[in-house]
């Protein structure tokens, strides 16, 4: 399990030993606390463990000083030798100077770290990403509007929460509810993706739910309603 501190280290929790000892035992640590580090993860949203001594970096326009373009990439990091492997896009999205909120997303990597699966908040996409090719492929899965300005002009909520197996990507849609609609909704929705960015099935819970995780093991999704509500959902059967 990774643990993020930002931005002073990403750990490899032990979690059977820290579950053992009733404290936390770290596989791994790495500190971003030193002057050189720590300016790299500052620029960076999140770090996450590729394989040893790499990470991927998801890089913001806000914090890495690229306001020239809404567009959130990648980073592969060299932690060892402290520099950068190569930079990558998961979208090709126009630059919209008053819309840098709009690009807003979730992601989740598969399991074996090759595949990222980013779908945004504002806009009904997604984008699957292969790490070492640096190549991407963007999905409108209900069409794509002329003008994407049309999602400013008309907010919405779209994917708020993502989980992955090696084989599916659950996304936790929200159904383009109107902002001052979100605590008030009585439904939620599960979209079922598999590697390729097919939306293979749509489930309609009666909850309205914030955030999901999910259990390989026994196909079941916990979630997290906006009444702080932690309730969980077999769904074995579509994974």
């Amino acid at each position: 399990m990774d643990l993020q501190s930002y931005p002073q280290y990403l750990a490899i929790l032990d979690l059977n030993e820290t579950l053992d000892k009733n404290k936390t035992v770290y596989k791994k640590k790495y500190s971003f606390t030193d002057e050189q580090r720590n300016s790299v993860f500052t620029s960076s949203n999140t770090a996450f463990y590729i394989e040893e001594n790499v990470f991927l970096l998801t890089k913001a326009p806000e914090r890495s000083g690229k306001i020239e373009d809404n567009n959130t990439y990648f980073e592969l990091y060299d932690y060892a030798k402290n520099k950068i492997i190569k930079s990558f896009y998961a979208t090709d999205l126009p630059f919209i100077p008053q819309a840098f909120q709009l690009y807003k997303g979730v992601l989740s990597l598969k399991n074996d770290r090759k595949k990222i699966a980013s779908f945004m908040r504002f806009i009904p996409m997604l984008a699957i990403t292969d790490v070492e090719t640096g190549s991407s492929k963007q999905i409108f899965p209900f069409g794509k509007e002329e003008e994407l300005e049309s999602y400013i002009e008309k907010p919405g909520h779209y994917y708020w929460s993502v989980c992955s197996t090696d084989n599916r990507i659950v996304a936790l849609y929200k159904d383009g509810i109107a902002p001052s609609e979100l605590e008030n909704v009585s439904v939620s929705y599960l979209h079922i993706y598999d590697w390729e960015g097919r939306l293979l099935c749509k489930i309609e819970i009666e909850d309205n739910i914030k955030c999901i995780t999910l259990s390989e093991e026994t196909g079941m999704i916990y979630a997290v309603l906006m009444n702080d509500e932690i309730k969980r959902y077999r769904i074995k059967q579509h994974l």
